[in-house]
């Protein structure tokens, strides 16, 4: 971070400061910057970021919260290692929570939401098409939430932003390799088609069908890693 910046970020109140802190610490654990297991020091990002260590501590703590971050008496802060056994529980429960949203857009009938998820993959195509794995992860990500999102069941969606950032942070690990690139679209592609065609049962089968193989794969590659 360069001098300009920390002068910028000197300027903001204390909130937008706290929420700075949030945003640089969860890049650098998503992006693979801080890795599981790594211990974070609350000093060191103070001084990074050119700020003091409060918000630095208050944005430690919302990380806690989130799952990213785990506090150990006595030892300090460290980067969440998620098992295997978490990946599974996540990717299970992820799920039934998106079959459900699947099943409530189908039955409200919202085609401009199909425009949205659509519009949604003809982006993830092109960043295919470029090699840009990044781009495709950020856009599927963008994909689930709309769909999430269109359930209107504002429960659901609670639940499954507030379980997001560790999907991210395991998908992140595994860079969306579990699917060759050419298929990452087609899956997605017929999970629409199905929703289009009201034929919940099939669409709600090819999401979780979709989920709990990309679950089971990055368990068997933490295993493998661990």
């Amino acid at each position: 971070m360069t001098t300009e910046d920390k002068t910028t970020l000197n300027s903001l109140p204390y909130t937008a400061l706290r929420d700075a802190a949030v945003v640089s610490i969860r890049d650098a654990i998503l992006d693979g910057r801080l890795k599981p297991g790594q211990r974070v020091l609350e000093a060191e990002i103070a001084e990074e970021l050119g700020i003091s260590r409060a918000p630095v501590r208050e944005a430690i703590r919302q990380l806690e919260s989130e799952g990213l971050l785990v506090g150990r008496s006595h030892r300090g802060t460290y980067v969440t290692t998620l098992s295997p056994h978490d990946a599974r529980e996540i990717f299970n429960l992820r799920a039934a929570l998106e079959a459900l949203a699947v099943m409530l857009v189908v039955q409200s009938g919202q085609s401009e939401i199909l425009d949205q998820l659509e519009e949604l993959l003809r982006r993830m195509q092109a960043s295919v098409n470029a090699d840009q794995m990044a781009r495709v992860v950020q856009t599927d990500f963008e994909f689930h939430e709309t769909l999430c999102r269109a359930s209107g069941n504002q429960r659901l969606v609670n639940i499954w932003l507030s379980m997001s950032v560790q999907i991210r942070a395991l998908v992140s690990v595994n860079d969306l390799r579990y699917f060759k690139p050419q298929e990452i679209v087609p899956r997605h592609s017929s999970l629409v088609a199905a929703m289009r065609a009201s034929d919940a049962e099939r669409a709600m089968r090819l999401l979780v069908t979709d989920i709990l193989e990309a679950g089971e794969h990055i368990a068997t590659s933490l295993a493998a890693s661990q």
